[in-house]
């Protein structure tokens, strides 16, 4: 996470309405990915350097002839390829590969959705049920048809698994055949974000025969009887444009092409990935052809490939993820006078931010990506104004500023870019107008647990989105919602300002019309900038080292990574 409105037919309005109706819809806080696996992702995971340069030792030219595809990047978290339980940070670029969903995005772009495993669908008129049309050319990897049984059953399992990504499917009450090529959902409430998440990779289609083989099990004690994980760890069982050929932890994951596939045949007859956690040791196997691409490059090495070496390409593209300062309106005396939330959005030099985050972000304009319908233009970000902040402050009582703790973890970071590195920046703007932040560092999992119990004053920090919609962001944030009520102490009731955000995203969470819906997501976040407790620093990116004399065509996806099924050779 990571994951772009949804094209097709939106939902309707139901009964429920108000603030109650947003907090009950957003209490499942401790479940979120995004504070858990990216954010520390990159700074784990020995490299087992002997068994990766073993593995790298065919070089680039002879690889390109043999239709062999070498990928550098860190194993992170991964903890296991079973696809209805998987659902760390590095799992899409592999559920992508192996395994098919009902819909999906292409390349980029993460605001239309197409067809995947789902031919059409329909949405009924109260937004409560919808149906999916399968297309029955769809085929498992050993040539057997997929049916809409098998997509039924993988469901179940994934619900009855109770694995980390469960709560997706939270507020679907049942997923039925309908027809021998058509399945449907029926949900207990709308949910304008359903679509959306069905392009995760944690929810796909998957061999029933094959699961129960080996183990594996829909019933509803599977949390505790299903056995198929370890070998779904050495074999696939889906009908993507690769196989699993072999996982060795910590060392390299080997895919093949699948030779049954259903879709346009992949260009690489096999994708190598080999799990080298340090960014410095990715440039130099890339540079040596020993990979044809990076993934955990930082910005510095990034900058530094992209001025030196024309083999080398550097492809950006957004992380999805919002890095924000936001503090607590009640903690600090000082920040419950909301001149004072004035003052530090104001002091924070924006730009000069860029000398930090370099290639490895971009501005935001507030909490939703601009690559999701509904997000606001990057030219919308909050900006430095040295003389606001000051007249702020007078406003407040306190000209010459005022003192708070800024908490941030040591070992977080923002997709390549360090949390430190942004904290001593932040500290060293507000000191300018007299605002002085004491920074607070602490082990990112101390500071989240911190964080998740409401005790910090100020937390730098970011939200990596689980799935490609306003919906995983705007709610949250929104006065009443479970980040601005537990973490910030920032409530509804707080101002006629935070009453008003509050009824925008909860009504836009019922808004059947996408026009009047994300005309309504974009007033809330005007307004969230303008008075809620967060300033939006930037966007995290992506930047993936590429070898343009080894690699022709390489599609870069913010929450796979890339399309492997259309990487080409050159």
């Amino acid at each position: 996470m990571s994951q772009s409105t949804r094209e097709p037919k939106r939902m309707v309005p139901d009964s429920e309405q108000g603030a109650d109706f947003l907090r009950s819809l957003l209490n499942a806080d401790t479940t979120r990915r995004q504070f858990m696996g990216r954010s520390i992702a990159a700074a784990v995971v020995p490299s087992l350097m002997a068994g990766v340069l073993s593995a790298c030792a065919t070089g680039g030219q002879s690889t390109a002839k043999t239709k062999t595809l070498l990928v550098a990047m860190s194993q992170g978290s991964l903890r296991t390829l079973d696809p209805d339980s998987a659902y760390e940070p590095e799992w899409p670029i592999f559920g992508r590969a192996l395994y098919d969903q009902l819909v999906t995005y292409r390349a980029a772009n993460i605001s239309d959705l197409v067809a995947d495993y789902a031919k059409t669908w329909d949405v009924s008129q109260d937004g409560l049920s919808y149906v999916f049309n399968l297309d029955p050319a769809v085929k498992f990897s050993d040539g057997t048809a997929a049916t809409a049984d098998d997509l039924v059953w993988s469901f179940q399992r994934f619900l009855n698994l109770k694995g980390p990504g469960s709560y997706l499917l939270d507020g679907v009450k049942s997923v039925e055949k309908t027809g021998p090529n058509q399945v449907k959902l029926s949900l207990d409430g709308i949910n304008v974000g359903l679509l959306s998440i069905l392009t995760t990779p944690s929810l796909n289609l998957a061999q029933t025969s094959a699961m129960k083989a080996h183990g594996g099990t829909n019933a509803a004690d599977a949390a505790k009887t299903d056995t198929a994980g370890p070998w779904l760890d050495q074999h696939s069982a889906g009908s993507g444009p690769f196989v699993l050929d072999s996982w060795t932890r910590g060392t390299k994951l080997v895919l093949k092409r699948n030779p049954n596939y259903w879709g346009p045949a992949p260009k690489v007859d096999q994708i190598i990935f080999n799990f080298v956690a340090d960014p410095g040791t990715q440039r130099d196997v890339l540079l040596r052809g020993d990979a044809h691409v990076a993934l955990n490059l930082t910005p510095d090495i990034a900058a530094s490939l992209a001025q030196g070496h024309p083999d080398i390409s550097i492809v950006k593209i957004g992380a999805v993820a919002p890095v924000f300062l936001g503090w607590s309106a009640q903690l600090n005396p000082a920040l419950r006078n909301t001149a004072n939330w004035d003052a530090i959005k104001f002091a924070i030099d924006y730009d000069g931010l860029r000398s930090i985050y370099q290639g490895g972000g971009d501005y935001i304009g507030s909490c939703t990506p601009p690559e999701l319908a509904g997000g606001l233009p990057r030219g919308e970000h909050q900006a430095q104004d040295l003389d606001k902040a000051k007249a702020a402050l007078a406003q407040a009582g306190n000209p010459n500023g005022f003192s708070f703790t800024l908490t941030f973890g040591t070992d977080e970071v923002f997709g390549t870019v360090h949390s430190p590195d942004v904290a001593t920046k932040i500290k060293s703007d507000l000191a300018r107008v007299g605002i002085t932040a004491n920074l607070d560092p602490k082990l990112f999992s101390e500071a989240q647990t911190a964080n998740r119990a409401g005790k910090l004053e100020a937390y730098l920090h970011w939200w990596s989105l689980d799935f490609a919609s306003w919906t995983d962001s705007l709610p949250y944030f929104a006065a009443g919602g479970s980040v601005a009520r537990k973490r910030f102490q920032w409530d509804s009731s707080a101002s006629a300002e935070a009453k008003q955000i509050s009824d925008l995203a909860t009504t836009a969470l019922t808004t059947l019309d996408q026009t009047k819906q994300l005309q309504m997501v974009q007033q809330a976040q005007r307004m969230l900038n303008q008075h809620g407790p967060y300033s939006w620093l930037f966007e995290a990116f992506y930047q993936f080292g590429v070898r343009k004399d080894i690699v022709s065509r390489f599609d870069a996806n913010p929450i796979w990574f890339f399309e492997p099924s259309t990487v080409e050779l050159a």
